[in-house]
């Protein structure tokens, strides 16, 4: 019930109102607020639209949990600063291959340390990037289409509808 009052006053503090039950369902039995005290008709309406809004957000949280453990399933084994610098491999990677004379301190550092030629380390990063690119697009068109099936129920969608949309079973998408 007091999520249902803060979403038809979004400014109401709970020092503002006081609930109490007294064994037949809650009411309000205090109410210092600048607004009218809220009907029952309005309290049922606005818990209505609490639950369906935490349904919604429940599904979406679903569907981008499922996108996390798929990405990370790519990813696996990489520590995460490794795949933070991906992007900055690639486009050192991507500059050498256009320019074999664009500065390319990343790829240096790590090609000497790692005791193989520039040339090869760049292969790598490319061969990896070129791999992971089109999976990662399609993990993410996946979650986007998902989330746009849930948004495109509506506000008020039925347990049922958000539970029907699920990623499909199996590999990437």
């Amino acid at each position: 019930m007091i999520d249902a009052l803060k979403k038809i006053y979004p400014g109401i503090t709970e020092d503002q109102f006081r609930l109490q039950d007294d064994g037949s369902g809650p009411y309000i039995s205090f109410w210092d607020y600048d607004q009218p005290q809220p009907t029952m008709e309005q309290i049922i309406e606005a818990s209505q639209t609490v639950v369906t809004e935490t349904a919604i957000a429940a599904a979406h949280a679903r569907i981008n949990a499922e996108y996390e453990a798929r990405v990370n399933a790519l990813t696996s084994g990489y520590p995460p600063n490794e795949i933070a610098s991906w992007p900055k491999q690639e486009a050192e990677a991507r500059a050498y291959l256009a320019n074999p004379a664009a500065p390319t301190p990343w790829i240096d550092n790590a090609a000497t340390l790692r005791g193989i030629s520039r040339n090869h380390l760049v292969s790598l990063i490319i061969n990896n990037a070129n791999a992971l690119a089109p999976i990662h697009g399609m993990l993410t068109g996946m979650r986007q289409r998902l989330r746009d099936q849930i948004d495109a129920l509506g506000p008020n969608p039925t347990a049922q509808q958000l539970d029907a949309i699920q990623w499909p079973q199996g590999g990437g998408g």
